[in-house]
């Protein structure tokens, strides 16, 4: 019986670990009300994040105007893609466009 609680305690402990550490490559969280690339870049991370992608690399692609940038986005060897964001200045927000 102590056993079991003593492996429930440490999966208990790992889990919350696992978490904490997966906090840690994130910079910035919450609003994005600066259009600089620094807080563009942690807007396309968390918005990947919160759907489930882990990945291995996102960089600037291309630099357009009015704060607005292509990433390439590497998942892993096989697959990966590109996001488009904007700057709205309106809203002070940024946003996933569809149209280049």
């Amino acid at each position: 019986m102590n056993s079991n609680r003593g492996f429930a305690l440490i999966l208990i402990f790992l889990l919350y670990l696992t978490a904490v550490q997966a906090q840690e490559g994130l910079q910035l969280e919450g609003r994005y009300a600066d259009p600089s690339l620094i807080t563009q870049k942690a807007f396309v991370e968390e918005i990947l994040y919160t759907a489930g992608y882990v990945p291995e690399q996102i960089q600037v692609y291309q630099s357009l105007p009015n704060h607005a940038h292509v990433y390439r986005v590497i998942l892993d060897s096989v697959n990966g893609g590109f996001l488009f964001i904007r700057w709205d200045k309106n809203k002070k927000e940024h946003f996933i466009a569809n149209k280049m």
